[in-house]
């Protein structure tokens, strides 16, 4: 898995001006971004083009390279033949390769491959690190739980923050009483708040109960809200765009989108002005190399009723 593709914390001092979308190709086979502050934001910081939950790399304690032992200090450490279980007591490090673990306590059981850490649990992976009072992991199923949990991944500069933290299955998660913000600090330009959040990746995600917070003042309230976790592209439709001019009057842009190949794509849009009548536009975008990439736009409004 890799990491959340996120917005940057300038989001928070745009947001309740207005909804739009960024729209990308990447090199081919990296996918595209589709972004919508606030609905899109809470997608892409999620699941984002690059795909994927950085915790993945916490839990998965055991799987990869098997060959490699832990690496285990501790003021106090002892085992239990019978139970196949090691115990390790104050300032606990357990090392493998570039993931470091530190707690106050830490019993490992071999027979069962669970592991459990409980006090000052900080878990660290590259850049990313992981905090909380408690961590359990089945190392075997690769699922695990983190009770009032921090984690801040690297990448994008994500802050999750959870009363629980699980790794339900292979990419599945959920986050009970949790908060996400790109924006360091105690006091952040801007929150999202969730009882309860779940995703699996190429899949869906679900969030329960959400609020959206700017300077710590909730401007928006969402009872339910599913978006897609998907890290790939796909056709379909894009969210609508309503507007209004003095020129154009109401006006709703209906964008559909078609994936042609990795290296192009194609946006088909419907817009419909009250003082104007019906225009088609296309955008065709390719991307061959990065030095070979370019864009090819065009409209036709089929009878302007203001001539």
């Amino acid at each position: 898995m890799g990491y959340w593709d996120g917005l940057s914390c300038l989001a928070g001092e745009y947001v309740l001006r207005r909804l739009e979308k960024d729209r990308e190709i990447k090199e081919p086979g990296m996918g595209r971004r589709v972004c919508w502050v606030l609905f899109g934001m809470i997608g892409l910081l999620i699941g984002g083009a690059s795909g994927g939950f950085g915790a993945d790399r916490f839990f998965a304690l055991g799987s990869e390279a098997e060959k490699d032992a832990w690496e285990v200090e501790a003021l106090e450490l002892t085992y239990d033949q019978e139970k196949d279980l090691y115990t390790a007591v104050g300032e606990v490090v357990l090392k493998k390769g570039d993931r470091i673990l530190k707690a106050d306590r830490a019993w490992i059981n071999r027979r069962t491959l669970m592991a459990e850490a409980k006090g000052n649990v900080a878990l660290t992976a590259g850049g990313d690190e992981l905090k909380g009072e408690e961590l359990t992991v089945d190392l075997k199923r690769q699922i695990g739980e983190v009770k009032n949990g921090r984690l801040f991944l690297k990448q994008n500069n994500v802050h999750v923050t959870g009363r629980e933290i699980h790794k339900t299955g292979e990419s599945s998660y959920r986050v009970v009483d949790g908060t996400l913000t790109t924006c360091d600090g105690e006091k952040v330009p801007w929150q999202i708040r969730a009882k309860e959040l779940t995703v699996t990746f190429e899949g869906y995600g679900h969030i329960w109960h959400s609020t959206f917070r700017v300077q710590g003042q909730p401007v928006l309230y969402v009872p339910y809200m599913v978006f897609p976790a998907k890290t790939k592209r796909q056709s379909g439709l894009l969210l609508p765009d309503p507007g209004y001019s003095e020129r154009d009057g109401l006006t709703l842009t209906l964008p559909i989108y078609w994936v042609l190949s990795d290296p192009a794509d194609i946006t088909f849009y419907e817009h419909v002005m009250s003082r104007r009548g019906f225009m088609q536009g296309v955008e065709f975008r390719y991307l061959l190399s990065p030095g070979s990439k370019g864009t090819l736009m065009a409209d036709y409004l089929f009878q302007d009723q203001k001539d």
